[in-house]
């Protein structure tokens, strides 16, 4: 059975959507690492002409909280694009159960430090073995 879909703020959005909407606004704060950040509302980013038309991501208004999750929620922490997608730990976006992660950052960051820590050490011993072959050691 197909998805039922409503206009809401001049959006097209699945029927479900404004009711997440109105629990956004409600959600006025964030928890990082124990401490309270108050959130940033649809048009506060700093960028210009952001406000202007609903969020691309969620449908929100200027002046309205976003969507937890929307792909266009600053970070009140850290001042990084997309809450939840960067080093702090936010508590309201975790899953339900999910054990908190260290405040060094979401277990995607720290896998591709490790990642880019390993490209470099295996440069290192390439590097480190052409110039042993050129001296014929």
């Amino acid at each position: 059975m197909g998805r039922k879909f409503v206009v809401h703020n001049g959006v097209k959005m699945t029927e479900d959507w404004p009711e997440k909407i109105q629990a956004a606004q409600l959600l006025t704060h964030y928890t990082i690492t124990g401490q309270k950040y108050p959130r940033i509302r649809f048009g506060d980013e700093g960028h210009q002409g952001w406000g202007q038309k609903p969020c691309l991501d969620c449908g929100v208004l200027k002046g309205q909280f976003h969507v937890p999750d929307c792909e266009y929620e600053k970070c009140p922490a850290c001042g990084e694009s997309r809450a939840g997608n960067c080093r702090c730990d936010i508590e309201e976006l975790r899953d339900p159960g999910e054990v908190p992660v260290l405040p060094s950052g979401s277990a995607k960051r720290r896998k591709r430090d490790l990642l880019g820590w390993i490209f470099v050490v295996v440069c290192f011993l390439l590097l480190l073995r052409a110039i042993l072959m050129l001296f014929g050691i």
